[in-house]
């Protein structure tokens, strides 16, 4: 699909799909008769807006009392706004049928966009006040369309022959590419705050969580997937641009509020690592090292050295705290460090219990089993209650439980080697702690493990509910300073 078609199926996806399935079938055709229909009126009201490339474009000025005019039209004709605004790629075709010009058409289709959102965002009507959503998402896909295809060779490239931001320079006055820019960037953070309260919204409450999910993804990044950040600085569109601290704003509370919540560790981590600043490779080195020592610890415990991997576990969690003061919270969020730091009240459970239950521990998998199988669950809830899909909540569940698990075996380590001898009872209870984990007993060394792991996750999956207003994945902070 050319990048022009893909442009209009990325109107038509997301949310959309959910307003199609709510209403009525012929209101598609009902949509497109809407646009035929006011083809003349239409044209007038575009045409001050649009001016061959030979003549003076129109001012700033101009163009707003021109979008004004347009604001009128689309709010005198319901049909004709509602068409617009959920059907978004039909009015796309129709300016790309009637401008052979892709950057015709496209300016076309940013006014329209513009006088849309005029048109519903400040009305005390209830009626178009329901429309506010479709409208602020319209005029941020179409505003943003250019810096998808930043410092790429295609149709979306600005014209050498126009100067260094080409059309994009004059879609909203003559040498307008700092307010095409600034539109911009306000029509992300309000599609965003209507994502951030879309349960307040009927249509958007309902729909699907992949759709929903599609939409968060266009926010942060250029095609929706993890792969390159959407950057939307004002520098050239022919090259490269780091974000700038609006960019990093919107991908921390997109990650924070989104991704987090839903589980989504993958998209966050690599939201993270795309916003990291100065070099990536670089900025990569310190969690390749921490994940290099956790593995250290892992293979330190597999080989039977159960004090070596205790202390090699702690000085994975010293590193995590070194970077984290070195690199700042962006460094952290992968790591979901409120799982170890909850798993530790299950150390604090084992220190308090009879040292019999390690001396002498009851043999067989159920209680750890249970434990785990319960942690899961717990999880698996959590993930569809926020949002996520059923299959997409199973799949988010057991990766969470992987990491959990991780963590809560690295804290039983550090418990049960260095910790936990110390509070025995009898004077000779570190002997005997160290006693039963040794290599000649790495059967009945393994299970206490798994017995103290399992205890371990389930206190830091379960704990969450302290902090019920935050999810287990969240940061480890509680205050944001942030309005509202």
């Amino acid at each position: 699909m050319d990048p022009a078609g893909r442009f209009g199926q990325r109107l038509r996806d997301g949310v959309l799909r959910t307003s199609e399935r709510l209403r009525d079938p012929r209101w598609r055709e009902h949509d497109r008769e809407a646009l035929r229909d006011a083809g003349d009126g239409l044209n007038r009201a575009l045409e001050p807006l649009g001016r061959p490339r030979d003549v003076p474009r129109p001012s700033t000025p101009e163009i707003d009392q021109a979008l004004d005019g347009l604001r009128d039209l689309l709010a005198g004709n319901r049909p004709l706004l509602r068409a617009v605004l959920y059907s978004p790629d039909l009015a796309w075709a129709r300016f790309r049928s009637a401008r052979p010009d892709l950057m015709e058409a496209f300016a076309a289709l940013c006014h329209l966009a513009e006088a849309a959102w005029r048109c519903v965002a400040d009305t005390p009507s209830p009626d178009l006040a329901t429309l506010r959503p479709p409208a602020a998402r319209l005029r941020f896909l179409t505003l943003s369309e250019p810096f998808r295809h930043r410092a790429d060779d295609g149709p979306w490239k600005p014209e050498d022959d126009l100067g260094e931001h080409g059309v994009y320079d004059a879609v909203f006055g003559e040498n307008s590419w700092h307010e095409y820019t600034s539109r911009c960037r306000d029509a992300r953070r309000a599609w965003l705050s209507f994502l951030n309260a879309y349960e307040s919204h009927p249509v958007l409450a309902r729909a699907d969580p992949a759709d929903l999910e599609r939409e968060l993804g266009l926010l942060a990044f250029r095609n929706g997937r993890p792969t390159t950040a959407l950057t939307l600085s004002g520098t050239s569109l022919a090259s490269p641009a780091a974000p700038n601290a609006d960019d990093l704003a919107i991908y921390a509370e997109v990650t924070e509020l989104h991704l987090l919540p839903r589980f989504r560790i993958r998209q966050a981590t690599a939201l993270t690592w795309l916003a990291s600043p100065g070099s990536r490779i670089l900025g990569l080195l310190p969690a390749v090292i921490c994940a290099l020592t956790a593995t250290a610890s892992i293979a330190l415990a597999v080989t039977g050295h159960f004090v070596p991997a205790g202390w090699t576990a702690l000085a994975f969690y010293g590193l995590l705290c070194l970077g984290t003061l070195a690199r700042g919270p962006s460094f952290a969020t992968p790591w979901l460090l409120r799982l170890p730091a909850a798993a530790s009240l299950g150390l604090l459970l084992l220190s308090s219990l009879h040292p019999t239950w390690w001396d002498t521990p009851l043999r067989g998998v159920t209680a750890p089993c249970v434990l785990v199988a319960a942690s899961v669950g717990y999880l698996l809830v959590e993930a569809r209650n926020h949002g996520a899909a059923p299959l997409a909540a199973v799949a988010r569940a057991l990766t969470v439980t992987a990491v959990g698990s991780l963590h809560a075996l690295l804290v039983a380590l550090i418990g049960l080697a260095l910790v936990v001898p110390a509070y025995m009872e009898s004077p000779d209870a570190k002997t005997r702690v160290h006693h039963v984990l040794d290599s000649a007993s790495a059967g009945h060394s393994w299970h206490l493990l798994f017995l103290a792991a399992s205890v371990c996750l389930a206190a830091g999956v379960f704990s969450q509910i302290l902090w019920d207003d935050r999810p287990i994945t969240a940061p480890l902070a509680h205050i944001h300073r942030r309005t509202g």
